[in-house]
């Protein structure tokens, strides 16, 4: 899969690249209590559960997963020298694009997960990436993503941070569950306005592996 992003990365929207600066922007909003109400919520992994986080930045869910086998990737590879420098070997990371991941080293996850990732893609790219964490999940593997949503009646502020996203495709919960069924046959969507600091609207759409394409074998388990 090519890095196709469709996103701003010009003016104040290049310092979101810089681990440091986005970190204490996260920190700001309230992105701590934000993503330990998304794992105990939505992500809920079991303990000794292998996880796959695309789009995984600077690894910072990583302390709320609990003890899981996890491997990140993501294009930045400044974030990714980040997250080696504070995780070390607690995970494994890879620094390229979506298809650069060595399969052969993991086989297959229970968890597959994109936070913040879809908005950054257009349709035909986050279609790809489904089929591929489809691809890449166990029998009873569940996919999650989050991202930022266009929800009618929604606080304008909301409304207008998700416009400021340097993301281009934020897109509706309608929009974001027919993007992951095409791939799985399967999706829920959970929107929720109460995971930052100031008014913000997230969407969380989930899938199981139960339905669906081809899975890749388990090489771990041969």
């Amino acid at each position: 899969m090519e890095p196709m992003m469709v996103q701003k990365t010009s003016g104040i929207y290049q310092l979101t690249q810089i681990p440091a600066i986005y970190a204490a922007f996260q920190r700001m909003l309230g992105g701590e209590r934000a993503r330990q109400e998304l794992v105990a919520t939505h992500i809920r992994p079991a303990p000794g559960a292998r996880v796959l986080d695309f789009g995984c930045g600077s690894g910072a869910i990583l302390p709320y997963l609990g003890p899981v086998e996890y491997v990140g990737i993501d294009l930045n590879a400044d974030h990714i020298a980040q997250a080696k420098a504070v995780f070390g070997d607690r995970g494994t990371f890879y620094a390229g694009d979506f298809g650069s991941l060595p399969v052969e080293q993991h086989g297959t996850f229970d968890l597959v997960v994109c936070l913040g990732v879809l908005h950054h893609l257009d349709d035909a790219r986050v279609r790809e990436l489904v089929m591929m964490a489809r691809r890449y999940l166990a029998a009873d593997g569940r996919f999650v993503a989050v991202d930022p949503v266009f929800e009618p009646g929604q606080a304008f502020v909301a409304r207008w941070l998700a416009k400021l996203d340097s993301g281009k495709c934020v897109r509706t919960a309608p929009q974001y569950a027919g993007l992951v069924k095409g791939g799985f046959g399967n999706s829920t969507t959970t929107v929720r306005h109460d995971l930052l600091s100031l008014p913000y609207s997230h969407c969380i759409t989930s899938a199981n592996a139960t339905t669906g394409g081809p899975r890749r074998p388990n090489v771990l388990d041969s």
